[in-house]
């Protein structure tokens, strides 16, 4: 890969299609899925993806510690010093209480907050499901965002 499509690849931000992409491959049975899905991981911008790479780290049932630390070495320096910052605990578990901590803690956008609680609110649907509440057909979290900065400006200016 030139520097060029490096350096644009780096500033790539995760669609919801490339996200649920991933999390197959890196669920996947072949371990060249898993080597791929953990290099592209690695060649993201992991800050303005954060949350979503949190999350496709959590829902990655299938990938050790080792995989990770081969093949996507620059996600996990980045959560190395998250941890060292105190921004992430040291827990192997990642749950979505810590990456809610996490994303106020990084001062998440919009976007990527939003991200998270759709994510979450898929999880509590198929949780649901699989305890046999077969009625709930979905679950969705209305999420509704102050407009602080417009409020922020105006005060400023004041």
């Amino acid at each position: 890969m030139d520097v060029k499509n490096f350096k644009i690849r780096r500033l790539m931000k995760l669609t919801k299609e490339k996200y649920y992409n991933i999390i197959n491959m890196l669920n996947s049975d072949d371990k060249e899925n898993k080597i791929i899905g953990l290099s592209i991981i690695n060649e993201l911008n992991i800050e303005s993806n954060i949350i979503k790479l949190l999350l496709i780290k959590k829902h990655s049932i299938k990938i050790n510690d080792k995989l990770y630390e081969e093949h996507a070495p620059a996600f996990i320096d980045y959560l190395d010093k998250l941890k060292t910052d105190g921004i992430l605990d040291n827990s192997k578990t990642l749950t979505y209480k810590t990456i809610m901590s996490t994303a106020k803690q990084l001062n998440v956008d919009k976007e990527g907050f939003k991200f998270l609680l759709d994510d979450f609110s898929e999880y509590l649907k198929n949780q649901c499901l699989a305890m046999g509440y077969d009625f709930i057909e979905d679950i969705q979290i209305k999420t509704t965002f102050k407009e602080y900065e417009q409020s922020r400006e105006l005060s400023q200016s004041i």
